[in-house]
């Protein structure tokens, strides 16, 4: 396919979209490997998703940053690469972020314009790893790399990347939260081009699943009681960590300089293997006031064995975030975004009755278990249940399951008996979230995709995220419950956002 293909849909390429485990709900590149979501910026009403993209292959190098467009963040457009490798000048294209420079603080546009800026990554052939920028006048279309790149140079340190930048009103500054090996360092700017250091976050004694950090982002949110909290998110690389949760945040204070968190507890965005380097959007309008966080939804413990082509890898679904009371503090829930509503086809009430029920068998014995978002709500006296599960099944024998221990107080998500033929033993697992103390009472969302499920328990406390690779394809939904437990809710039917886009 050529790199420069434009509306990339399965009108114009029939046979693309359409594979055994390509997903029908989240974004994924037409073809060759993807990874970390970057350049996450709204403009003019345009959602922009860049991502890690090699144009050459379906393994991770060669570094460039692919580009897509949605005006709802579900049905996407794919633009021309954004930012090419440069093998022979400053190198390959990590990830990074854009901004809208609303005043041309950076002086890169002509006067009247208002130019995007990505601040990004690059490595040199030998590993090196710096800061630079490009800029865009043209809503993101096309790209020009600044003349006096690297704006940050390598102090001397492998890792260090993933620059996320945003506008600080208060102090009249940039500022730039970079991954440095295991901790956060916070640079401040006042034109993009020119950074001083500012602040360096770390957990005592650094990293606590023992990894690099890398992906961080740094943004405030609305409290409960009215005040405004900051939020930093890092990804904790999995590949020296016996831990499935890969995505941890913390919560606290920020006055343009510094950020002191409320406590350094452990708190994890996603409970599940398969949500890494995940980012929010910049520049969403304050009228529309939510902060929307996407992730890759992959695990750099298989990531290189997937059994997908002509592609490799796909984003999370877009999750709006909120700051809920925590157990010690704030925490935040995540569910996904509103905009997943403008895919529903048909949408099936589901009556409390008791799990498992006949009602339940005869009204999902309906369904087809592919594009589906279940919200299904349980009920039980205390004492007298101690499970229900949704699980989806195949002739095969392979079972998604997805249950609650009232007893011990978790969301489980077990996948150990899809995918067998698999030959990665570690696509196999059995996933856990802790809930907030059972009443009787718990809400439950699933969205399941043709080969993943994204589950979200207790309005969005507690979050796990699991790929599904199959050997055969789910052909029904069953509810169960151990003990006297009452369910009900809906269940709708989804469209494809490759197949079944709407005019428009």
């Amino acid at each position: 396919m050529p790199a420069d293909e434009k509306n990339v849909d399965s009108t114009t390429h029939p046979d693309l979209f359409m594979e055994k485990h390509r997903p029908q709900l989240h974004f994924s590149s037409p073809t060759n490997w993807l990874n970390d979501p970057n350049g996450l910026v709204w403009h003019n009403g345009v959602f922009h998703l860049f991502y890690q993209y090699n144009p050459t292959g379906n393994t991770w190098g060669n570094m460039h940053w692919g580009h897509a467009v949605s005006r709802n963040l579900f049905d996407w457009d794919v633009r021309p690469i954004a930012l090419y490798a440069q093998p022979w000048g400053v190198g390959f294209m990590f990830s990074g972020c854009a901004v809208v420079d609303q005043d041309n603080s950076a002086g890169l546009a002509q006067p009247g314009d208002t130019p995007l800026v990505a601040i990004y990554t690059n490595c040199t052939t030998e590993g090196i790893q710096a800061q630079s920028i490009a800029y865009s006048a043209d809503q993101g279309e096309t790209w020009t790399q600044y003349e006096g790149n690297p704006v940050l140079a390598n102090p001397g340190i492998r890792d260090f990347r993933d620059p996320k930048v945003f506008w600080h009103a208060p102090s009249v500054s940039w500022v730039m939260t970079l991954a440095v090996h295991d901790h956060v360092e916070f640079y401040t700017s006042k034109n993009l081009r020119d950074w001083r250091q500012s602040f360096r976050f770390a957990r005592p004694g650094g990293s606590e699943a023992g990894g690099v950090w890398e992906c961080p982002d740094l943004f405030a949110l609305r409290a409960p009681n009215g005040e405004t909290k900051w939020i930093l998110v890092v990804s904790v690389s999995p590949e020296n960590s016996s831990r499935d949760e890969s995505i941890q945040y913390f919560v606290g204070d920020f006055d343009g300089v510094r950020f002191e968190p409320q406590h350094l507890r452990n708190l994890w965005l996603d409970h599940g293997a398969d949500n890494y380097a995940a980012v929010s959007w910049e520049g969403i309008p304050a009228g529309d006031g939510r902060r929307i966080i996407i992730g890759w939804m992959n695990s750099w413990r298989y990531a290189k064995e997937v059994p997908t082509y002509p592609w490799s890898g796909h984003m999370t679904l877009p999750r709006e975030l909120a700051l809920v009371n925590g157990q010690d503090g704030y925490e935040l829930a995540t569910v996904p975004a509103r905009e997943i509503e403008q895919l529903r086809v048909r949408t099936i009430d589901i009556p409390m009755a008791p799990a498992g029920s006949s009602k339940h068998e005869k009204l999902l014995g309906a369904v087809l278990p592919e594009l589906l978002d279940i919200e299904l709500q349980f009920a039980w006296k205390k004492g007298q249940a101690r499970a229900f599960s949704v699980s989806f099944e195949n002739q095969a024998g392979e079972k998604a399951i997805i249950s609650v221990d009232i007893d011990a107080n978790l969301l489980i998500v077990d996948r150990t008996s899809v995918g067998q033929r698999v030959p990665n033993p570690k696509l196999a697992g059995r996933f856990s979230a802790p809930l907030h103390s059972l009443g009787e009472l718990l809400d439950l969302r699933i969205v399941k995709d043709r080969a993943s499920v994204e589950v979200f328990a207790d309005q969005g406390r507690s979050v796990i995220s699991a790929n599904l690779f199959f050997d055969s394809p789910f052909d029904r939904v069953v509810v169960f419950g151990e003990g006297e437990v009452d369910a009900g809710g809906r269940a709708s039917i989804l469209r494809s956002i490759w197949h079944d886009r709407q005019p428009g």
